[in-house]
């Protein structure tokens, strides 16, 4: 007599429907995370130059504020044009491209320091009671625009700007 053992176990089909099933979990979990952070990228670029912006606004404001306390209002920014300036500077200076460079965790024109992809201008328009501050940041191939309508986000710019007045 013969004795038939009776054996279980996966067949070949199922464990290729397993496997599929499997690639295509996968797969689409790597297509949803893959976009993901390609834009996580983007967002942190967009908040850095933000910020960058603002600083060089900022720059600019403590310059007029120091102005006021020694009795003049623009002294140091007297003159209507396109300057640079960071953390360390007393005021501004002319520029040329406005390269951005990393020196530890700040960001100057020290060509000393490490190279970033963000580039910085500020534009001062002066009036006899009133300055006119527009502090433009690009980054990647982003160019400065010739007008602020122009700096938007899809064109890798943005722009913070204040009205200083005399307010002695």
């Amino acid at each position: 007599m013969k004795h038939t053992v009776k054996q279980s176990g996966f067949s070949i089909i199922e464990t290729m429907l397993a496997a599929f099933v499997l690639t295509a979990g996968i797969t689409a979990a790597v297509a949803v995370f893959g976009p993901s952070i390609k834009f996580s990228g983007l967002s942190r670029d967009r908040v850095i130059a933000s910020a960058l912006a603002q600083e060089g606004v900022e720059l600019i404001k403590n310059v007029r504020d120091n102005n006021m306390l020694n009795g003049a209002f623009n002294a140091d920014i007297n003159t209507d044009g396109t300057y640079c300036m960071d953390y360390k500077d007393v005021k501004p200076s002319s520029c040329g491209s406005g390269q951005l460079y990393r020196d530890g965790i700040w960001y100057v024109h020290d060509v000393t320091s490490v190279t970033t992809y963000f580039k910085r201008r500020i534009v001062v328009d002066n009036s006899p009671d009133k300055i006119a501050i527009r502090s433009y940041v690009v980054w990647h191939d982003g160019t400065f625009p010739s007008s602020p309508s122009d700096c938007t986000v899809n064109k890798k710019c943005t722009l913070a700007q204040i009205v200083l007045t005399n307010w002695k």
